[in-house]
């Protein structure tokens, strides 16, 4: 489960955007997600950039700033800001 994923009903008036720690993977929050979409919430679960990967990909994203990564959440935010 290394991939991104959602749960729950995209038209839901709630939503929340949840993001693994570094070394982790979306998969820590299988149960979460489930539990947040049960409660009425759409729910999206990324993957950071270098994650998830191949080993050395992730090395070469802990030499970068923090950049990559705040591009990756305001880009994932917009967007789920559109649906909602």
């Amino acid at each position: 489960m290394n991939m991104p994923f959602e749960r729950g009903d995209r038209n839901s008036k709630k939503a929340i955007l949840l993001v693994h720690g570094l070394g982790d993977s979306p998969y820590s929050f299988s149960d979460l997600a489930t539990t947040f979409s049960e409660q009425g919430f759409y729910v999206q679960v990324l993957l950071l950039p270098g994650h998830g990967s191949k080993p050395e990909e992730g090395k070469a994203y802990a030499r970068l700033t923090w950049n990559p990564y705040f591009d990756n959440l305001e880009y994932e935010i917009n967007k789920l800001m559109q649906i909602n």
